[in-house]
């Protein structure tokens, strides 16, 4: 297993929660698990999203999936997501 954090601002929180909300369903279909979703302290509108995938290649099968560019212009995602792959130590 490994865990993978992604980082992005979105132009409005409660509008884009709606959209990741809608979006689960397809990642746990694909193994992908929420672990905690975080908003910036500072920033409310900077998200980070902590997730569990049994390897980096069954994520990344997800992650680009075509309806997902679409997917997060709708919801207001402002920059692509910063993406960090990690393993327990």
């Amino acid at each position: 297993m490994i865990y993978i954090l992604g980082n992005h601002p979105v132009r409005d929180f409660d509008t884009w929660k709606p959209y990741f909300d809608s979006d689960l369903a397809r990642a746990t279909a694909a193994g992908i698990h929420l672990i905690h979703l975080f908003r910036g302290l500072d920033d409310p509108n900077s998200v980070s999203i902590l997730f569990s995938a049994p390897s980096k290649e069954a994520f990344l099968a997800f992650f680009n999936n075509p309806v997902l560019p679409e997917l997060m212009q709708s919801a207001g995602v402002l920059a692509p997501p910063s993406i960090q792959y990690f393993t327990e130590a």
